[in-house]
């Protein structure tokens, strides 16, 4: 005899989304600044990112499985749908720049195991690597945001 159970499925508020994107802000900002380059903080910065775009888009109207399968990792999609869902813009020209170069590396899983594009850009010193600071002070303005959403306390 053979059961089968339904799957679970688990749902995740906006404002869980908003205090996951918190913890990995104060994540980040607790790394260490060594000389030598460290994967960890644009990681970190970049699922803060990720967590708090699909705060805004599960708070005006998105559903789990749109934030799941339509946005999945790809943090241009999450800042296309968050815009769209508040009717704003919400990064510069030149945070959006920033935000394509992370994405690029960060959809690839790409500073989680070091590998593949991210590893040559490094060693090679390539100017499309994204900025560490830009990506603090994007993850700051989209926490921000979540406060002014009322979204985050």
């Amino acid at each position: 005899m053979r059961i089968e159970v339904p799957a679970l499925e688990l749902k995740i508020s906006d404002l869980q989304f908003a205090q996951y994107a918190e913890d990995f802000f104060n994540a980040g900002k607790a790394c260490p600044v060594n000389k030598i380059f460290n994967p960890v903080p644009y990681y970190l910065y970049c699922h803060c990112i990720e967590l708090a775009l699909k705060a805004i888009c599960l708070r005006f109207g998105d559903t789990t499985k749109i934030v799941k399968n339509e946005i999945r990792h790809d943090l241009e999609d999450a800042v296309a749908h968050a815009e769209q869902k508040l009717r704003v813009t919400l990064l510069s020209e030149s945070e959006r720049m920033e935000i394509k170069k992370a994405n690029d590396l960060y959809k690839q899983k790409g500073f989680e195991y070091f590998s593949g594009r991210a590893g040559k850009s490094l060693l090679k010193g390539r100017t499309d690597f994204p900025s560490l600071p830009a990506l603090i002070l994007i993850s700051s303005k989209l926490l921000s945001e979540l406060r002014h959403q009322r979204i985050l306390n």
